[in-house]
C-alpha cells in the first residue's frame, strides 16, 4: 500500500477504496489506505454493515472522506435515496454498541470455513489455492488444470455437483482459468459440497 500510496500522492490521484470486509481479516488486523500519511486527503473509504455485521439487504453503509467530497455526495444521496430506513439505523446502532461481542465468534466462523475449503480445494488434482486464506469468505480457485474454462468449469460443477460458483472470467480476462466459492454455509454443508465435487470426472 505505500508503494500505491507514493504513486497516487506524486500524480494527485483520488482513491476509492472499498473497504467492506474490515472485520474479516484473519491474519493481520486491517489497515485502511487512508492511514498512511498523505492519504486522508486524497482517499474516499467505502463501507457498509452487509459483510462486518452480517446485515446484508438492510442496506446501511457509511463514507468517510474530506469534506468537499461528502457534500457532494450527500447532495446526490438526498435527491435519490433520502435516507437508509428507520429500522436499519437503529440495527446499525445496535450493531456498533455491541461489536466487540458478536464480531469476533463469527470471524472466526468464517476462518475455520475458510481454511477448511482451502485443504479441500487442494486435495482435488485439479483445482488448488496458491496461499492460505488472509480473510473475506471467497475462495479464488485455480481450475486450469482442468482443461475448461471458468464459464465450463463452472457450468460442470453445478451440474454435476449441484455446487454453485462463478466463473473467474466475470472479474476480467485475468480471472480466467479461475473460479470463485463463496463459503458463507457451515462446515458440514461445505464437506458434503466438496465430496461432490471430488466424485467428478475431468
Amino acid at each position: 500500500m505505500k508503494k500505491v500510496a507514493e504513486v497516487v500522492i506524486k500524480h494527485d490521484i483520488l482513491v476509492i477504496a472499498d473497504d467492506i470486509y474490515t472485520s474479516l481479516s484473519f491474519q493481520n488486523p486491517f489497515v485502511p489506505i487512508a492511514s498512511l500519511p498523505g492519504m486522508k486527503e486524497r482517499t474516499i473509504c467505502i463501507n457498509s454493515f452487509s459483510k462486518n455485521f452480517l446485515m446484508t439487504g438492510w442496506r446501511v453503509g457509511n463514507i468517510v472522506a474530506p469534506a468537499k467530497f461528502i457534500n457532494v455526495i450527500r447532495r446526490i444521496n438526498e435527491t435519490m435515496v433520502y435516507a437508509a430506513p428507520n429500522i436499519s439505523q437503529r440495527a446499525a446502532i445496535h450493531a456498533l454498541r455491541h461489536r466487540d461481542e458478536f464480531v469476533p465468534p463469527f470471524v472466526e466462523e468464517y476462518k475455520q470455513r475458510m481454511y477448511y475449503a482451502s485443504e479441500r480445494v487442494n486435495k482435488i488434482p485439479w483445482m488448488s489455492v496458491l496461499y492460505p486464506p488472509k480473510g473475506s469468505f471467497y475462495l479464488f480457485i485455480n481450475i486450469k488444470k482442468s482443461g475448461l474454462t471458468s464459464v465450463e468449469a463452472m457450468l460442470k460443477i453445478l451440474e454435476e455437483a449441484h455446487v454453485l460458483t462463478l466463473p473467474g472470467s466475470e472479474f476480467g480476462t485475468s480471472g480466467e482459468g479461475f473460479i470463485r466459492l463463496c463459503c458463507t454455509v457451515g462446515i458440514e454443508e461445505l464437506g458434503k459440497a466438496f465430496d461432490r465435487i471430488e466424485k467428478m470426472e475431468i
